[in-house]
């Protein structure tokens, strides 16, 4: 499981994708991880123009993926009990988090 990962480090802007697609008239693409884990990582909503990853952003950390694909070797049973892991440990962790959130967002405003 990797929550912290962001598809930031895979986007290529030199890749034909981006410019066939702003051919084909798409103006923002969702960029979102693979099926390969239960919680795949953050993905990133990005324009396909760009040099760098950087340009090309219009907003990060938009969501996470979760995957209930059960993998080679896993078992249904297996892939539902690591993502009730998951769940568990993002109980135990969300008062921390919002305690260290919340002032901060409070003088964003």
């Amino acid at each position: 499981m990797t929550p912290f990962v962001d598809v930031f480090d895979a986007i290529d802007p030199s890749r034909v994708f981006f410019e066939d697609s702003l051919r084909n008239g798409v103006t923002t693409v969702h960029i979102i991880p693979g099926d390969n884990l239960v919680v795949g990582g953050l993905s990133r909503v990005v324009r396909p123009i760009g040099i760098t990853p950087y340009e090309m952003s219009v907003g990060d950390s938009i969501a996470i993926k979760i995957s209930t694909t059960p993998k080679s070797g896993y078992g249904r049973m297996q892939q539902l009990s690591e993502l009730r892991e998951v769940f568990a440990d993002l109980d135990k962790a969300l008062p921390m988090i919002t305690s260290e959130r919340l002032p901060r967002l409070a003088t964003k405003r």
